[in-house]
């Protein structure tokens, strides 16, 4: 009799339990990137001189939750700079969701928008949202007359029947040292121009906004300032184009000697996408094969080229390529 009561008993308790379970399940359905870390990193500052140092503290939250209950305990911070190299990594170790580190820059430092982005080994499970991107300046104190790019982070921030919203972050003092105030900027798509003042907010941030048709297949974004200091890119809104550029070790390819070729892939909003395909030559045989990280960048050998020979390459899921 006893035994029968136990087994009643612990039918009951199990019952009430999974009935319990069950109910927070169905009440609270969870997506996969509930389950990604949501990583911020707050900068003692967004301009350095190249003799300083970049500090920075870290916060690793569980993206759904926001708390810190079960966060990795290692963050991968990368400082890059406008070529998409890598300058310094560092590994950051997180306790309870927060960690600190910093870079010391030093006088080699060239002038230029550097990124610096963070990640953790388990969010590589889950899309480049969940990596951290910000960008910061750094003026070198060499004395090195080396500008960089201008114009950063373009990216379609709206879009309505008709229009796309672009958006762009303008850094003029890399193209201009002794900067004054207010830029031109000249925007060009389908064979038209136009000509705009662009001001500094309170912030001291120079930000573009402009709307463009969903027709334009390309823009030319220009910036120039009062001193005729220029510099100007190239965007498209097109969400299946690809920028993939690709970068021969040492700068060039040499004939018949094997050469490490890195590459990074970007998409129409400025951050990296995951891609694969295949390096062709002119007879469009299949040369080798490449994958990217979930960063979008990677590399691969490539064996003994031939300067008789043209080589390019296709993509598994993107025909839109730029660059061979």
């Amino acid at each position: 009799m006893k035994n029968i009561q136990f087994h009643l008993l612990f039918a009951i308790i199990f019952q009430m339990i999974f009935t319990t379970l069950l109910g927070s399940q169905t009440s609270k359905p969870y997506t996969h990137n509930s389950l990604a870390e949501k990583i911020y990193l707050q900068l003692d500052n967004e301009v350095y001189t190249s003799n300083k140092t970049i500090s920075f503290k870290a916060i690793v939250l569980n993206a759904a939750s926001h708390n810190a209950d079960y966060s990795s305990g290692i963050l991968y911070v990368d400082l890059i700079n406008s070529e998409s190299q890598i300058i310094e990594s560092k590994l950051v170790k997180i306790k309870e969701g927060i960690g600190n580190g910093y870079f010391d820059l030093d006088r080699n430092f060239e002038d230029g928008v550097y990124l610096i982005r963070a990640y953790t080994e388990w969010n590589k499970n889950f899309d480049s949202d969940f990596v951290f991107e910000k960008y910061v300046q750094i003026h070198s104190e060499s004395g090195k007359e080396t500008f960089k790019n201008g114009i950063h982070n373009i990216r379609v921030i709206d879009s309505s029947q008709n229009l796309y919203t672009i958006a762009a972050d303008v850094f003029p003092s890399l193209i201009d040292k002794n900067l004054e105030d207010a830029l031109t900027m000249i925007i060009s798509e389908n064979g038209k121009q136009d000509t705009i003042a662009l001001n500094a907010n309170k912030e001291g941030k120079y930000t573009l906004e402009y709307q463009i048709p969903k027709i334009t297949k390309r823009i030319e974004l220009e910036v120039e300032t009062k001193s005729k200091s220029k510099y100007k890119t190239l965007f498209s809104p097109n969400k299946d184009y690809l920028d993939l550029q690709f970068f021969p070790e040492g700068g060039k390819l040499l004939q018949g000697i094997s050469s490490k070729i890195g590459f990074k892939a970007i998409g129409e909003d400025g951050k990296a996408m995951e891609v694969e395909g295949e390096i062709l030559d002119n007879l469009n045989q299949v040369v080798t094969t490449f994958k990217s990280n979930v960063l979008g960048m990677g590399s691969f050998i490539l064996e003994n080229p031939e300067s008789s020979k043209h080589y390019s390459a296709t993509l598994k899921s993107n025909s839109n390529l730029k660059g061979t």
